[in-house]
């Protein structure tokens, strides 16, 4: 879909974000390591972690894994559908999401990431060097790296990234100043309903980090 297309600026001027940069990493991988995407993924992170309840589109997942998943799927007209047929209807993981986890797994990923088990030092460094979010894409964060969000909150600075799919939102934040990480899943997705994972990531910091003083 991107082939003989223009660039919307040159290399290192701007950013937005793209699911078909992501594809084309998937593809580096894969042409690099001479394996699969989901090998390498395998191999070099769910393994060697323990992420046992982790999974791809198109494996085998237990059922009791699996919550159902609503979303405003027709008419955007405020009812929720049960879509966790369309969900599982989806055929394999790219490079560009379609994995499916748990709070459990996703916070141990965090640990590893930012403590320094799955990069090197230089890596680490390289994806935290942040560049300035385009206007359009400010709702997101304020600043992005590789692949992860920068942004100060009433709790401090957080860094991580959001994810969905349908009728499924995760939202995973690091708080490099206390080494802690904060994981919201939900099972409801809508737009035209108010989206519930941002106020439980703020009671949840509420309990853990206390209430921001707004004066």
């Amino acid at each position: 879909y991107v082939a003989g297309e223009d660039p919307y600026f040159a290399p290192g001027k701007s950013f937005e974000y793209s699911n078909t940069n992501y594809l084309l990493l998937g593809m580096i991988i894969e042409s690099a390591a001479g394996n699969s995407y989901k090998n390498e993924v395998n191999r070099l992170i769910l393994e060697p972690l323990g992420l046992d309840n982790t999974y791809f589109m198109g494996d085998e997942i237990p059922e009791k894994i699996l919550v159902n998943s609503y979303a405003d799927a027709i008419g955007q007209d405020g009812i929720l559908e049960d879509t966790t047929e369309i969900f599982s209807s989806l055929p394999v993981t790219l490079a560009d999401g379609g994995i499916i986890s748990n709070t459990q797994d996703i916070a141990r990923f965090s640990d590893a990431l930012f403590g320094g088990e799955l990069l090197t030092p230089e890596s680490l460094n390289t994806m935290l060097s942040w560049s300035n979010i385009d206007e359009r894409e400010i709702e997101v964060g304020d600043d992005y790296g590789l692949g992860i969000y920068e942004e100060q909150t009433p709790w401090g600075e957080i860094w991580g990234h959001d994810g969905g799919a349908v009728g499924y939102i995760s939202k995973m934040r690091y708080f490099p100043e206390s080494d802690s990480t904060v994981v919201v899943l939900t099972n409801q997705a809508s737009y035209s309903l108010p989206s519930a994972t941002d106020s439980i990531f703020s009671a949840v910091n509420n309990t853990l980090f206390g209430e921001p003083n707004n004066d």
